[in-house]
């Protein structure tokens, strides 16, 4: 009997839900940090743009004067994404489940990330920045960051920010984190997480950021509000595994399609800094 014969039904639904729970569960860091739109049909995605009104009052037999906010909208495209593996002997993925979760983890944190670089690359469109690629970060920057948020009236609730890993520990030392200001149950997904709030943002350590474009001692990190960008996916991450016979093993294959983009870049801010040098503390 040949080798895709003897792939059990079971096993698949089970091991196709398994990197379904994965990615939903701690696949992506950002996904959730974002505007989100699910089972996007088609190419791509649109995110609705709406300008800003004023509450006005009225006279007791006056009328209202109606405002015409701007409204238009931005486009991401969608695209297909890929975590194949191949496998020799299915029989021990079927049978031994520590083995089996490792596998689809591994799956789920490959399309994961994929989602964090579309996302990251989709907040790396903004204009707006603080810093400079000649000398490391300092805590006024950051909190200059912030600021720039509060001029452009983007509101307190929904800040997150993504630091490099080294910058994250520096900032936890700088900032007199308590235990208390670590992200807790609030954003389950981030659960297990390095992640903490300081100043009304949620700060997240993360090793997928950029750096500046021909130069890779240029770090960049962001902070931003959620309704600044958004990504968009398509049917729910997939697998499918099927008898290679040229090879003699099983091609494991979980996929995803999806795309993200920057809607408002007055609610994004980039953190321009030199790679190799410390937060400083000033």
């Amino acid at each position: 009997m040949d080798g895709e014969s003897t792939i059990q039904v079971s096993f698949v639904k089970d091991y196709d839900k398994q990197v379904k729970v994965a990615y939903q569960r701690e696949g992506s860091l950002l996904a959730n940090t974002v505007r989100k739109r699910k089972n996007v049909v088609g190419d791509s995605v649109r995110f609705q743009k709406y300008g800003f009104i004023n509450a006005v009052g009225k006279t007791r037999n006056g009328d209202l004067e109606f405002q015409n906010p701007d409204h238009s909208y931005v486009e991401a495209a969608m695209v297909d994404r890929y975590a194949p593996v191949q496998v020799d002997d299915l029989d021990q993925l079927a049978t031994n489940n520590d083995e089996q979760a490792l596998a689809a983890q591994s799956g789920a944190w490959a399309l994961g990330r994929e989602t964090d670089s579309q996302i990251i690359t989709a907040l790396s469109g903004a204009s707006q920045y603080v810093g400079d690629y000649s000398k490391g970060l300092n805590k006024s920057e950051l909190v200059d960051g912030l600021v720039m948020l509060d001029n452009k009236k983007v509101p307190n609730k929904g800040r997150f920010a993504a630091l490099w890993p080294k910058h994250f520990y520096e900032l936890i030392n700088i900032a007199e984190v308590s235990s208390s200001d670590y992200v807790g149950d609030k954003f389950p997904w981030l659960k297990g997480e390095e992640a903490f709030y300081w100043n009304g943002t949620m700060w997240i350590k993360h090793s997928g950021l950029l750096t500046a474009e021909g130069d890779a001692t240029h770090g960049r990190s962001y902070i931003w509000h959620q309704m600044a960008a958004g990504h968009g996916s398509g049917a729910d991450v997939s697998t499918r595994i099927d008898w290679d016979t040229r090879a003699q093993a099983y091609n494991i294959v979980s996929k995803m399609k999806g795309g993200a983009a920057l809607i408002e870049e007055d609610g994004v801010v980039e953190l321009r800094f030199a790679l190799d040098e410390e937060l400083d503390a000033a």
